[in-house]
């Protein structure tokens, strides 16, 4: 198990499976294993999800996401029932928070996951103003806290 230090001074195990999946973690342990990685710049509630997802693929790489994206429908290209219901549950206007963060941390897979998201938004009928989308931007992933940007 790897401690992680969240924004809230507190360390969460994580699973050394996790690891592989979060580039982040990777660097820190790498410079120096023995203490816990600083994650200080999220808050434990905003880090929990991604570890969920991350937690979920440890073993098992996700699926490819099918592209072009046929329709606003991301069962039709996401072979995951978890993934689409992860990321589904996720606001859309979070969702570019959603990207950055996993741009940050060094995870590809729920990056493309998040991306695939957007795209099915545009692709399908497109139900968010542009005023939404700019807030998505500087909005945070779930809890409005996490201050990677």
């Amino acid at each position: 198990m790897i401690q992680v230090k969240t924004a809230e001074g507190t360390c969460i195990e994580v699973d050394a499976n996790i690891v592989n999946m979060i580039g982040y973690i990777q660097a820190a342990l790498q410079s120096n294993p023995t203490v816990p990685v600083d994650m200080s710049m999220m808050k434990k509630a905003d880090l929990e999800p991604i570890l969920e997802f991350c937690k979920r693929h440890s073993y098992v790489n996700p699926p490819p996401i099918r592209r072009p994206i046929p329709n606003g429908d991301l069962t039709s290209c996401i072979p995951s029932k978890f993934d689409v219901e992860y990321i589904n549950a996720v606001p859309f206007e979070n969702l570019f928070e959603l990207i950055s963060v996993c741009e940050f941390l060094g995870i590809p897979s729920l990056k493309e996951l998040a991306s695939a998201r957007v795209a099915a938004e545009f692709k399908g009928n497109f139900r968010h103003d542009s005023r939404q989308i700019n807030s998505g931007v500087k909005g945070q992933v779930w809890s409005s806290s996490c201050t990677v940007l």
